[in-house]
């Protein structure tokens, strides 16, 4: 589409002698002639064309918007567009405002020719080198942008790439304690493997659900824990019908510094549960339960419907290395832990998000 020059002015005769001196240069420079009777009309036809004017030729006087107003006003919304104005008298008092509203040049009247052809010249010639200067910076920030994408890309594969290894070599160090603990007849010993198996899977499970996820800092906590649980189950190789099991968890995303140290305080608190209060002659009830109380702290409780302990079974606890675990783990996330043993066994933690 060939660039435009729009010639404002409220005489027609003067908009027309314009026209015919320009109409030669205009065809040699592929430029389209167009005009207006009044910065008004000029305006409206800057809005549907102002991509495609390249030059605005005014006179520097109209009835409805002084010159210096529409020339300030073109420069405000369109500063692409050179300016050059028609005067028939110089006004040294106007000539301030004129400049400051960037006039690329002033042709008196009557105008030579020659003269008007050189300047329009000279103001389509600044006007293409600003269209190149934009296009070119253009160019650059495209450039700048697939760079900066592709960097992304390979940053987001490299980081699922670890995330998968970690994952893969959590998974290598989980089968050779199996292994070990399936040579091993002392009971205690076999009890003390499993759990470091399961200590190694929770922080596992964490970083599968990373590389399978879209985000590489946060996971969703309700399918991590449901998944978690589930995998205790299967390791304990109990009876998923005969477990009663309530979660109640916001669908909400939880960053990995907070997600790993609470995987393993569910670990060992469900664990736990499994492993002492569990009767396979009735159901038992698993409860764990997350709430957002406000924006920087949450609520968790872990319970089930075992018998609880006793004082002695207590003291027994408070120096086991589950719970010593638990009471770092809780630290580690600014939180605080209570034990509720009275007729059952409730853990209550408090902690920052």
């Amino acid at each position: 589409m060939n660039l435009k020059v729009l010639i404002v002015d409220d005489e027609e005769n003067i908009r027309n002698s314009l026209i015919r001196s320009l109409r030669k240069w205009a065809i040699e420079n592929l430029i389209s002639l167009e005009e207006a009777g009044s910065a008004k009309e000029a305006l409206e036809f800057l809005k549907r064309e102002h991509k495609n004017t390249a030059v605005i030729i005014s006179d520097n006087k109209m009835p409805e918007l002084s010159v210096t107003d529409f020339l300030k006003k073109v420069a405000s919304v369109y500063p692409k567009i050179m300016r050059i104005m028609i005067t028939g008298h110089a006004d040294i008092s106007i000539m301030g405002d004129l400049i400051s509203a960037g006039i690329c040049a002033f042709i008196e009247k009557p105008w030579d020719e020659v003269i008007l052809h050189s300047e329009l010249s000279k103001a389509l010639e600044l006007y293409q080198l600003r269209e190149f200067s934009e296009q070119q910076e253009r160019i650059q920030e495209k450039l700048k942008n697939a760079q900066l994408e592709k960097f992304n890309k390979e940053k987001i594969i490299l980081l699922q790439e670890v995330h998968h290894r970690v994952k893969n070599n959590m998974a290598i160090i989980s089968s050779m304690i199996s292994l070990q603990s399936n040579s091993i007849k002392d009971e205690q010993l076999k009890d003390l493997l499993l759990s470091s198996h399961n200590r190694i899977q929770s922080m596992a499970i964490v970083h599968e659900n990373i590389y399978q996820n879209e985000s590489l800092s946060e996971i969703n906590i309700k399918s991590y824990i449901s998944e978690l649980i589930g995998y205790l189950i299967q390791s304990f190789d109990l009876l998923e019908s005969q477990i009663m099991l309530d979660i109640d968890v916001p669908d909400i995303i939880l960053e990995l510094d907070l997600l790993i140290p609470l995987g393993l305080i569910i670990n060992e608190i469900v664990s736990n549960s499994f492993k002492h209060a569990y009767r396979d002659s009735r159901e038992f009830a698993l409860s764990v339960i997350l709430k957002q109380i406000d924006t920087k702290k949450m609520y968790m409780s872990i319970s089930d419907n075992g018998p609880g302990f006793n004082a002695e079974d207590n003291a027994v606890k408070e120096g086991s290395i589950g719970l010593i675990l638990i009471r770092c783990l809780v630290d580690q996330i600014d939180g605080s832990l209570e034990i509720i043993t009275e007729g059952k066994t409730v853990y209550e933690i408090y902690f920052k998000n």
